[in-house]
């Protein structure tokens, strides 16, 4: 280990085993320092057992473990396992929409042959049917001031 490692680890305490029971009540276990924040866990167990970050709840017996907290501020002795239940939950994040790919930018997309496919690109309102539409709303603003 390098100096810095050293002073990492030192700085973060000593190493704790935690134990997770998964939602489908599998164990999954994992070493961690006392001063690992309770992110740090949920950061491991997405990229371990992919469960989205959002979607997880974790609980020391029965009590929610806070994102913003340390592992030494729920757990005080690092000799005894740490045995941490995971329940997923919804996530509170909108679900991304479907990304429609744009033929524009397809590598297969050849400039050259552009016009042939103009029509595909071509917008529901005509430039002049937008102006017209700009027009008339800049009218009615003037008209209520």
């Amino acid at each position: 280990m390098d100096d810095r490692s050293q002073e990492e680890a030192k700085m973060l305490g000593s190493e704790v085993s935690v134990a997770f029971i998964l939602p489908d009540e599998t164990k999954f276990r994992q070493k961690f320092r006392m001063g690992n924040l309770v992110e740090h866990l949920k950061v491991q167990l997405e990229t371990d057992c992919g469960i989205p970050y959002d979607e997880q709840e974790l609980f020391l017996k029965e009590t929610l473990m806070a994102d913003p907290l340390m592992i030494r501020d729920l757990w005080k002795n690092s000799q005894n396992e740490m045995i941490v239940k995971v329940k997923r939950i919804q996530s509170s994040r909108p679900k991304p929409k479907r990304v429609v790919e744009c033929k524009r930018e397809h590598p297969e997309y050849n400039t050259d042959n552009f016009d042939e496919h103009e029509e595909e690109y071509e917008s529901s309102n005509s430039l002049s049917e937008l102006e017209a539409r700009l027009a008339a709303t800049e009218m009615a603003q003037k008209t209520r001031d």
